[in-house]
């Protein structure tokens, strides 16, 4: 799939500011709070609002470099620009390793709200999180324009919701009953930020459908702003509900927010129609990273690192067999999970470490791509909060390192092979 001219983009600026919010909130909303809160008690609030405020100077760093190279994958083109080409194509592969097995997340979590309103077993939870990211596949195939009339109706029906369930929980807290501040520590803060800041991914993944874009230097400048802004607002405001709703020393090891802040307010029915939502959100945030995978999937087919095949296109633009690529492999990721008992937890730690090594390198070639002190000053400070932040992975750092080991040696062998039957 070739870059297209500007007649033939799709996504206008309030497309991608709804493409950014439905990208950021979806699990990240409704899982990943209760998590945080497991780990650092009502000082997990304090996570919030640190990646809150730097949700501008993240997503800005990204945004000030994709309209360089408005392309899908443009910020790996960049990177190769800077560090060479092979650095380029081991990113770019890293990215889409990331994005196969962070997906898979949102799938589960799906499959989690819907385990409270079906009660099936906790052995099935992977096996319909797989038929979740199937059905987010299929609506992709529907073509650019019906996802991104979807995705609208998503901003819409996520706004009025949350800011539903936001308010019926404040308006029954309880702040007294909070207790202790911060029971493990405040050093347990840093840990739960390695947790939030999954919530928080996507301000990356919209520089990946730069080609579909209409005018992205404009575009982008505008969205930018008022998604970090809607995000922040939603995620700092549901973590004090959930604070001022949930004792620390009564929570569990309860990972879906919803019926949480609901519990003993609404009725049982109005519980599961909110359940419900949860799920449709939840899809809706995965249709957009499925998108965002497929725009990888073909920009490596286009360099050549995967076959062509993966880069052809049906009706509507659509890249039929990047798609069932992307199937078969977040089936191979479910299915590593259920036979080694691992859980999302230590797949989101992962995750986010996969995407700090990328920051690393796109903030590096972004130093020495730009000239000026002012914008040299202002990556070499992200690659500094990105380094401040890592030592906090523990042990989900290991396999992540070796994920990225491991595209450097795909990506070293693709080519030594395309040397070969070149010569």
């Amino acid at each position: 799939m070739n870059e297209r001219d500007q007649q033939s983009r799709l996504i206008d600026t309030k497309g991608l500011m709804v493409y950014y919010v439905t990208s950021i909130i979806g699990v990240g909303i409704l899982i990943v709070p209760g998590i945080a809160y497991g780990i650092a008690g009502p000082a997990s609030l304090l996570s919030w609002v640190i990646l809150a405020l730097l949700s501008y100077p993240v997503a800005r760093s990204f945004s000030k470099l994709i309209v360089e190279r408005p392309q899908s994958s443009g910020l790996m083109l960049i990177v190769g620009d800077v560090f060479g080409e092979k650095v380029g194509q081991s990113l770019n592969l890293l990215l889409a390793f990331t994005m196969v097995i962070g997906n898979p997340i949102m799938g589960i979590a799906a499959a989690r709200y819907l385990q409270i309103i079906v009660g099936y077993d906790d052995h099935f939870v992977l096996l319909y999180g797989f038929f979740f990211m199937l059905a987010s596949i299929l609506l992709n195939m529907f073509g650019v324009k019906m996802s991104n009339r979807i995705q609208f109706i998503s901003f819409l029906v996520l706004s009025i919701i949350l800011t539903a369930i936001i308010g019926i929980a404040l308006f029954h807290a309880d702040f007294e009953q909070t207790g202790t501040f911060a029971p493990h520590g405040y050093t347990a803060v840093f840990s739960a930020i390695t947790v939030c800041f999954y919530s928080f991914l996507g301000w990356e993944n919209a520089t990946n459908i730069a080609g579909d874009v209409k005018q992205p230097e404009s575009a982008y400048k505008k969205a930018v702003p008022l998604a970090v802004l809607i995000v922040g607002v939603l995620y700092v405001l549901l973590a004090v509900a959930l604070i001022a709703r949930i004792p620390d020393e009564t929570y569990g090891n309860t990972q879906t927010v919803l019926p949480l802040l609901l519990e003993g307010i609404v009725g049982e029915h109005v519980g599961y129609l909110y359940n419900a939502l949860a799920i449709f959100l939840i899809m809706l945030a995965t249709n957009a990273w499925v998108f965002s995978a497929s725009r990888v999937i073909v920009s490596l087919s286009e360099t050549k690192v995967l076959p062509s095949l993966f880069s052809q296109t049906k009706s509507n633009d659509v890249p039929v067999y990047a798609y069932l690529l992307l199937a078969v492999l977040y089936g191979v990721i479910l299915l590593v999970l259920a036979f080694f008992q691992l859980d999302e937890v230590y797949l989101i730690q992962m995750t986010n470490f996969n995407f700090f090594i990328i920051y690393l390198f796109i903030y590096g070639a972004a130093i020495k791509f730009y000239k000026t002190v002012r914008d040299r000053l202002f990556y070499f400070g992200m690659m500094l909060l990105v380094l401040s932040i890592l030592p906090f992975f523990e042990g989900s750092a290991i396999l992540s390192i070796g994920i990225a080991i491991l595209s450097f040696v795909l990506i070293a062998i693709r080519r030594s092979q395309g040397k070969a039957a070149a010569s």
